[in-house]
């Protein structure tokens, strides 16, 4: 049985991906900012025989980021798998608690401090991390002169971006960290509610819920990542399969320079 940790585990992917883990026989940490959602999930597992911990913490805040690490620390004395799956989708510039526009800071900044503290717990178990990124990262590029999109901001092109930015960074983990697996996967195109409150995109997802697949097989990549013996660390998947993501998400500069900046952008809460 392993721990598994799963940002994102109340709704959609996140929910499925936790119930199906639970089902193999592993202990999952049902993180959420909702109490009542994430105890909903909770008993759901162990209303079924598994087990489940509770983890509260609104990714919109680093602060609440490292002390959602520090509670997992505290309560787990091991850590297998960290499954990096919450994200969001804006229609204007809404600004974390730090600041930063939300779509980078939730889905990729948050979620980079919580691994880098974290690790010293997946050192110890030679674990593993999963980053849930999307196919959306193909013909994105790091906007590295607007990262809080001061200068100019369309929705869709910063989910884009926000999931290459997933990709090279489990990537430049990998290449850092040869102590633990790291690798990012497509869940493919999921009938889930993400993305319903999102105006336009909202529309889209409704129009084409005949060609997306259902919650249950957009969990099938995440299970697989977590859980399948052997991985390529830095890889990307799709499908349950290795695939070759976007040449901009194959560059070693951008990957080193995302890394540089947003390691200053959590020093703050860094060790």
């Amino acid at each position: 049985m392993a721990n598994i940790l799963i940002t994102g585990a109340t709704s959609g992917i996140g929910r499925q991906t936790a119930l199906e883990l639970a089902a193999l026989g592993h202990h999952i940490g049902v993180h959420g900012r909702s109490a009542d959602k994430a105890k909903a999930v909770a008993g759901e597992i162990e209303q079924a025989g598994g087990q489940a911990t509770v983890f509260l913490a609104d990714l919109m805040s680093l602060e609440q980021v490292s002390a959602l690490a520090a509670d997992v620390v505290e309560r787990w004395s091991r850590l297998d798998v960290l499954l990096n799956n919450a994200g969001l989708i804006q229609t204007e510039t809404v600004l974390t608690e730090d600041g930063h526009e939300s779509t980078w800071g939730v889905n990729h900044l948050a979620h980079f401090l919580l691994t880098q503290l974290l690790l010293p717990r997946l050192t110890e178990s030679g674990g593993r991390v999963v980053c849930v990124a999307s196919d959306a990262h193909y013909g994105a590029s790091v906007p590295f002169s607007d990262l809080d999109g001061e200068g100019s901001y369309a929705g869709w092109k910063r989910y884009q971006q926000s999931k290459l930015m997933n990709v090279l960074f489990a990537a430049e983990f990998a290449r850092r960290h040869p102590e633990v697996e790291v690798v990012s996967l497509h869940p493919g195109f999921v009938a889930s509610n993400f993305g319903m409150n999102t105006g336009w995109m909202s529309w889209i997802m409704r129009l084409t819920r005949l060609v997306q697949l259902s919650v249950d097989d957009g969990a099938k990549t995440s299970v697989f990542c977590a859980t399948t013996p052997t991985v390529r660390s830095g890889a990307y998947y799709a499908k349950s399969c290795e695939k070759t993501p976007s040449k901009q998400a194959r560059s070693e500069h951008d990957a080193k320079r995302l890394w540089e900046l947003s390691q200053a952008s959590v020093a703050a809460w860094l060790p």
